[in-house]
């Protein structure tokens, strides 16, 4: 897995939490793609899905791409964890 993978399969998911006020980060360290959620001013707080279903999401994603994706391969933090 490449961060450039990361960044592509994760890039639709970033436009989608724009929407909804949420800026996405996603990094790639070592073999664990670090996903940070932090909210703007603007969050809609209705719209943000659980954790839970965001690292699906994220899972289906990347696996598409062609990265093997588990759930010890994502860390995810949400505004909430800040």
């Amino acid at each position: 897995m490449s961060a450039e993978l990361v960044e592509a399969a994760l890039g639709p998911m970033k436009t989608m939490l724009i929407a909804d006020g949420y800026l996405l980060d996603a990094r790639l360290n070592d073999r664990v793609v670090e996903i940070s959620v932090s909210a703007t001013p603007d969050a809609c707080a209705e719209c943000l899905v659980p954790k839970e279903m965001l690292a699906a999401m994220a899972a289906d994603m990347l696996t598409r791409q062609g990265a093997d994706v588990d759930a010890s391969t994502l860390s995810i933090t949400y505004p909430a964890d800040h």
